[in-house]
């Protein structure tokens, strides 16, 4: 059955004795809102410590866990990252063919009267690139989503592979302007033996000449 409260301005508060929202739910320990699938005991969990934290528990008998934050002070969402929640640990090897498919669009959503104008990228587009980080829906009504942040991780092996790139070339040049700072002197050094030499026959030349012209 359903149950409607129809009291114009009416508030509901659990826990709480003066609710100043439609729904306050007041706890002293981390408790808060539950939400559960009805065919399976599938559920979320909004708790706050001062931070507000979601849960989520698989089923029955599973483990209540940490999924994400939303920082107190800035409102920042943090999700969970934990390496002991994860398996099959490597490094991420950058495919910059890969990376340059990459189509970042400008658009706007057909919804907004305002026309206002979003730069982002088309899901189905990213899919074909990262499928990583794009979830399909089950039903083919409901809409496509990306993981932005995920995408920032890619974003800084980019980063970094150009850096990489930039040291690299920047070795490479200062080898070579030693080598051309090496080759200059060493001709510097051949045009002061060859000055050498030529002022020694210049001298030669001279005192045979005075020589000659001494005898005669």
């Amino acid at each position: 059955k359903n149950i409607v409260l129809q009291q114009p301005g009416g508030n509901i508060g659990i826990g709480d004795d003066n609710p100043e929202s439609k729904l306050s739910i007041k706890s002293n320990s981390e408790g808060g809102l539950e939400i559960i699938r009805s065919n399976s005991d599938n559920r979320w969990l909004v708790r706050h410590n001062g931070n507000l934290n979601l849960y989520n528990k698989g089923g029955s008998g599973a483990a209540v866990t940490l999924k994400g934050t939303f920082d107190f002070h800035t409102g920042a969402y943090s999700g969970t990252s934990d390496r002991r929640l994860k398996e099959e640990i490597r490094d991420f090897d950058l495919d910059v063919e890969q990376f340059s498919k990459l189509r970042p669009m400008r658009y706007e959503y057909i919804s907004d009267v305002n026309n206002k104008e979003h730069i982002g990228f088309i899901a189905q587009d990213l899919e074909k690139v990262y499928p990583e980080f794009v979830v399909k829906p089950d039903n083919e009504d409901d809409m496509y989503t990306v993981n932005y942040a995920g995408l920032s991780v890619v974003a800084i092996a980019a980063i970094q592979k150009q850096q990489t790139i930039i040291e690299q070339q920047k070795q490479i040049l200062e080898s070579q302007n030693e080598k051309i700072a090496r080759l200059e002197k060493e001709h510097a050094a051949q045009e002061a033996r060859m000055a050498q030499i030529e002022a020694t026959l210049a001298s030669l030349v001279s005192s045979t000449t005075a020589s000659a012209e001494t005898e005669d």
